[in-house]
């Protein structure tokens, strides 16, 4: 499979498995989100391991995909705080489809090719 298909389709799986799972009337349709979630996560993290090894250097790779590791395991804890924060006073249920709709934003921008025009921009200014 191409990689960019890869990434494509687990990201945009992972996005309707969000959304399945907020809107779910009872355990089965939740369930079968969450599978979806969890199981096109796994086809993502190849997606990323494979680019990550297209793109960084070998003599960088190490030091490199440690920090990656790093900020990726800092990002943790506040994800666990805003949902902590956020399910009393909005409910469960609406949290999830919050993040559901982000996640769509931010891969809709990044499919669009938003991000290259914005370092583009950045690059010239």
């Amino acid at each position: 499979m191409p990689l960019k298909v890869m990434g494509g389709l687990s990201y945009t799986m992972i996005a309707v498995g969000a959304l399945i799972t907020a809107v779910s009337p009872g355990v089965g349709a939740y369930a079968v989100g969450f599978l979806l979630v969890t199981g096109f996560d796994k086809m993502f993290n190849v997606y990323l391991r494979s680019t990550r090894q297209r793109v960084i250097p070998v003599q960088d790779f190490g030091k490199t995909v440690g920090v990656i590791t790093l900020l990726n395991n800092l990002a943790q804890p506040l994800a666990g705080l805003t949902i902590a924060v956020l399910a009393a006073p909005l409910g469960m249920q609406t949290v999830i489809l919050l993040l559901a709709g982000i996640t769509a934003l931010i891969g809709v921008a990044v499919a669009s090719g938003w991000h290259a025009t914005v370092k583009a921009e950045l690059d010239v200014g």
